[in-house]
């Protein structure tokens, strides 16, 4: 059984609400806008680069952080280190606007 351990969040507020793009896309809600095509989007924006991770700009503004997520084992050996970019609701607000200034360009295809 893998196990998802230790979220390292340095630099940020705590009890601040943070989403995956998973999330992201569905609390968005934008028709035909699941997590991979919120990813293209997000890069042909410039808000994060080909690793999809955020521009530092974004980060200091305080829509995304990213973070290091250890994977274990059950056993709590280490198996891999998992990056993950989360977005907050300042965020989301942010992409929903830049989503409404573009949406011909992503509406359903």
């Amino acid at each position: 059984m893998i196990q998802v351990n230790k979220i390292i969040t340095a630099g940020h507020p705590q009890g601040e609400n943070w989403y995956d793009m998973k999330e992201t896309a569905k609390i968005i809600s934008v028709n035909g806008i699941g997590r991979t095509k919120l990813f293209k989007f997000l890069r042909d924006n410039q808000v994060i680069n080909g690793s999809n991770e955020p521009y530092q700009q974004f980060i200091d503004r305080g829509y995304f952080k990213y973070v290091i997520k250890d994977i274990t084992n059950s056993y709590g050996k280490i198996l891999f280190v998992q990056t993950v970019t989360l977005v907050s609701l300042k965020g989301m607000e942010y992409i929903k606007q830049l989503l409404t200034n573009n949406q011909s360009n992503y509406a359903t295809s």
